[in-house]
């Protein structure tokens, strides 16, 4: 087993406070708690809303509702792409302090956790304390992380601090080839990025776990007859950290994958992704200055800057220069050639990827379908912006461990003044390397052109749904709004916004009954910001009601005097026989609502609704809910289970003739509870490896 030089307890706390000192500086806008500040950005409080909905839901219910219903037409609480409540340091925050709060609590946590992991990875690599600081402070800084952040996209920036931590559990999973915590680890840290609540770094993560355990794979044998053989052992390793990974994940990964067919509406991204010139990308590496927003593509996806232009020069050519000059043996990469090599093949690989000029990727974008849900590539590029850290750290470490000028301040209590000149040198050398890089941080963390920030919500639109609320006293009420970043307003005020329509857009079942799409029907309300919106909405009949609050000197709720009520009822008979709509037809305002009843005697909590119901009529009549019919949802009359209907992609229930059932519209999960048993198992089994379990089995003499 490799061992690392000893490092004493003082000192690695030391550096870690400071790597988080730098972080917690760099975040600083998020340290407030004032609960009417959110953080920024056009879809943060849409994308952040798992997290509101189970702190809100546990303080005000005590319990977690397996649906929330309030964006869009409904949709499944935890096994949801975008929802992060699996993740600990994603959610925890906010269920111990509330929302918003909390969040910012866990971006500033984020920041710590890239340091932190920048830090272990240059622990297990063995560098010295420069190249340890030098890594876990640029982690902690640099600029693809926060400024997803800033743009609000709270999962695409958190999920890129626990890439470090990837890196370092694959390192340490080949370097420790008797420990079993590195293989339990990797599982972990590629599952926390599985619940991050965006797939999209997960598959990163593990082509760089892959391709970091893959260069250890081939060793030299030749004391075998061979020149080189397949190492079985870290095959093994990584297998086992593979096969850990899917169970650990399991419980979102198996309701995902088995509804991913219902997942629609947001198309795949068509040809090799938006083109970014390679040079003017890699250039940004080394400046704060915007320099390619002339590429085309938004700004956000490939903010690089990881550090001051004069530190790499001092970096990646002053320091090899000096370190060449050095007596002693001179290797071209050193000891860690493999690391050089894999870290080159994955900067190239995810900077051809995310400047669109990856010809295998382009091919896989072009011939499958699930490449091409990999949207955004420049977003690849933060990985450019990892590897440019990481070599970056090597390079400083080189040239630590020749001048070693920890051992060089240990000889400045010799007597010998030729000794101690040269100690004396070798340790202020090593002092200015990391005055240097304790320079270059701060003026990363200063300077960055993207900052996070906080902005008050709406209070326009607070007025406005509280109107609403108080002028509507249905148990359920929907608005339509053309609005992602006041979704938090909803959430609070338990109101639907009715047409949230983004990355995550659940489908219903296909429809048994009415073969047309019902999901997107226009509710009672609307919240009309724009000219357009008011005359496209005033031509279908909406009216503005005189006594909301003024939006532009208009009244900001409108009534819509056609809208399908949250429960209604339709004849059996009317339902088959209506004529489906044209596929241009606007699909908000479905065309069978005068045939419809509405319903309003119900009552209601997230995922169950009860509605007594009186069918005195000689034929069938259709009870139609407008929650979509995501698998999972069934329905009871009078207790007894009953076939659930797909009424256009709503939940409904056929009510037979003389009939006055009270029926019970109910969402379960249980692929979730499947899943979440075989992440049990595995957490067991995992715990068991690392405890050695299998000593236990053996007979005892």
């Amino acid at each position: 087993m490799t061992s690392l030089p000893a490092l004493r307890l003082r000192q690695s706390l030391f550096e870690l406070i400071l790597i988080a000192a730098f972080a917690i500086y760099g975040l600083r806008a998020y340290l407030n708690f004032d609960a009417t500040l959110t953080i920024s950005g056009w879809e943060a409080q849409w994308l952040t809303g798992s997290a509101q909905f189970a702190a809100d839901s546990l303080r005000d219910r005590g319990t977690l509702p397996l649906w929330q219903p309030y964006f869009n037409h409904g949709e499944p609480t935890v096994d949801n792409t975008v929802a992060f409540l699996l993740n600990p340091f994603q959610t925890l925050p906010s269920l111990i302090v509330g929302y918003p709060n909390g969040l910012k609590i866990s971006i500033v946590l984020s920041a710590v956790i890239a340091g932190w992991g920048g830090w272990y990875l240059a622990r297990v690599l063995g560098f010295g304390v420069a190249a340890r600081l030098l890594l876990g402070l640029l982690f902690a800084v640099k600029g693809p992380q926060h400024a997803s952040l800033a743009e609000g996209f709270f999962q695409l920036g958190i999920t890129q601090s626990y890439l470090p931590w990837v890196a370092a559990a694959a390192v340490a999973l080949v370097k420790f080839r008797e420990s079993r915590r590195p293989v339990v680890l990797l599982a972990v840290w590629i599952t926390l990025v599985f619940f991050g609540g965006n797939v999209y770094y997960t598959l990163p993560a593990l082509i760089m776990a892959l391709s970091i355990g893959g260069i250890y794979l081939v060793q030299r044998d030749p004391a075998a007859g061979r020149s080189f053989r397949l190492d079985r052992v870290i095959a093994r390793r990584l297998g086992l950290a593979l096969l850990l990974t899917i169970g650990l994940a399991a419980v979102t990964l198996l309701p995902t994958l088995l509804t991913s067919g219902y997942i629609g509406r947001h198309l795949a991204e068509p040809g090799w992704g938006d083109y970014a010139d390679p040079l003017r990308v890699l250039a940004q590496l080394f400046t704060s200055e915007e320099i390619v927003l002339s590429a085309g593509v938004r700004s956000e996806n490939y903010y690089l800057y990881t550090m001051p232009a004069w530190y790499g020069f001092v970096v990646f050519i002053l320091f090899p220069v000096l370190e060449r000059t050095l007596p002693g043996e001179r290797k071209l990469f050193g000891a860690h050639w493999r690391v050089w090599v894999a870290g080159g093949f994955l900067l190239i690989f995810f900077t051809t990827w995310g400047t669109a000029t990856n010809p295998l990727i382009g091919w896989l974008r072009e011939h499958t379908a699930i490449m091409g849900r990999w949207r955004g590539v420049n977003r690849m590029l933060t990985l450019t912006s990892f590897w440019a850290a990481v070599f970056a750290a090597l390079a400083v470490d080189r040239l630590w461990k020749r001048i070693d000028p920890e051992a060089q301040a240990a000889s400045l209590t010799s007597g010998a003044v030729r000794v101690w000149v040269r100690g004396l040198l070798g340790a202020a050398i090593g002092a200015l390397v990391i005055l240097l890089t304790l320079v270059a941080a701060w003026e990363t963390v200063t300077t960055r052109v993207r900052a996070g920030f906080v902005e008050p919500e709406s209070a326009e639109m607070n007025a406005c749904l509280d109107w609403i609320q108080a002028n509507d006293d249905a148990p359920f009420i929907s608005v339509w709004a053309l609005d992602y970043s006041n979704a938090s307003a909803f959430l609070r005020t338990g109101i639907r916004l009715s047409n949230i329509s983004a990355d995550y857009d659940p489908l219903g079942l296909a429809p048994t009954l009415y073969n047309a799409d019902l999901s997107e029907a226009a509710p009672d309300w609307a919240i009309l910001y724009f000219a357009k919106e008011r005359e496209l909405f005033g031509g279908r009949g909406w009216t503005p009601e005189p006594g909301s609050p003024l939006m532009d000197g208009v009244p900001c709720a409108w009534r819509n005097p056609n809208a399908l009520g949250y429960v209604f009822t339709i004849p059996y008979a009317d339902l088959v026989s209506h004529p489906l709509p044209d596929l241009l037809a606007d699909r908000r305002f479905p065309a069978l609502t005068p045939l419809t009843t509405r319903i309003d005697a119900y009552t209601w909590v997230p995922g169950r609704i009860t509605i007594p119901i009186d069918n005195p009529t000689d034929e069938p009549l259709v009870l139609v809910v407008q929650d979509v019919a995501w698998p999972g949802w069934v329905v009871r009359l009078d207790g007894q289970p009953a076939p659930l209907e797909s009424v256009g992609q709503l939940i409904g229930v056929v009510v037979p003739p003389h009939s006055a059932p009270t029926v019970e519209f109910e969402f379960t999960t249980p692929l979730l509870g499947v899943g979440a048993i075989i992440s049990g198992l595995t957490g067991l089994c995992a715990l068991l490896y690392l405890l050695r379990a299998e000593r236990w089995l053996k007979p005892r003499v």
